[in-house]
């Protein structure tokens, strides 16, 4: 595979990456891309790949539900379901490591309330994540030239966002 531009350009050897990376981490890549935001989706504001990567090392159960989620594309997934507490898990992580809170609303609230971040700096809340991940559910399982032409409407997630 051909990466970089200019004087970093370079060949990477993808068969190498996948046997470093494993099986079960190469089939759950699609929904992590599409989960952490791709081309089709964005998500968590100042939360880019790396810090992402860093989340999923600490948390590596998050592998299970990125395989659930991209093998049941079309399935809603209920917010008190184990696949989504596992992603709020995976979410609460990727904003505090250290957190023994699990659930985002929760979590939010610490943030804001004990450790003074900004709003821009904590995670969106329950609702917008789970509308979000019924998404990502299906923009992961699709081919790349047939991904939506757009994001979710801005005005619904902005509302959902900014609830009370």
């Amino acid at each position: 595979m051909a990466f970089g531009v200019g004087k970093h350009f370079r060949y990477l050897h993808i068969n190498k990456i996948c046997q470093n990376l494993g099986a079960s981490l190469c089939q759950a890549l699609p929904f992590y891309h599409a989960f952490t935001g791709c081309d089709a989706t964005s998500q968590f504001y100042g939360k880019g790949k790396k810090s992402s990567w860093e989340a999923w090392k600490s948390y590596p159960s998050a592998t299970q539900a990125f395989h659930y989620a991209l093998k049941h594309p079309f399935q809603s997934i209920l917010l008190a379901s184990p696949t989504f507490e596992i992603l709020e898990r995976f979410t609460g992580v990727l904003y505090d490591k250290t957190t023994p809170i699990s659930k985002v609303n929760e979590l939010r609230k610490d943030l804001f309330s004990k450790k003074a971040k900004l709003m821009d700096s904590i995670p969106p809340t329950q609702v917008c994540q789970w509308h979000s991940m019924q998404f990502f559910s299906v923009t992961s399982s699709l081919p790349h030239d047939r991904l939506p032409s757009c994001n979710m409407p801005t005005e619904h997630y902005i509302k959902l966002a900014s609830g009370p």
